[in-house]
């Protein structure tokens, strides 16, 4: 289990595992998403659905990650990070 808490200052995000997200925008992630890390070395943009149904566009810095949050799709559509790693329950 790694816990992710405090980098790039963000709220404290616990995962067991993670995986490689490819955007889709038709195509829901796998369940138990709690955030998203952007594994490259400039800032970009993330379109996002949330378990609620609303959808939000977010900037995550370089290397960083989004704060706890439950994601059920990462859009190719806005979405401009190319390395896109989701933290999973």
């Amino acid at each position: 289990m790694g816990n992710f808490g405090g980098i790039g200052g963000f709220a404290d995000v616990t995962s067991r595992f993670t995986e490689p997200i490819t955007p889709n925008d038709s195509t829901d992630i796998k369940v138990g998403c709690l955030g998203l890390h952007n594994a490259t070395a400039t800032g970009g943009f993330v379109k996002v659905n949330y378990i609620n149904g609303k959808t939000d566009t977010l900037w995550i810095a370089a290397g960083g990650f989004t704060p706890q949050l439950h994601i059920t799709r990462v859009w190719a559509t806005t979405t401009t990070i190319t390395t896109v790693v989701g933290l999973f329950a």
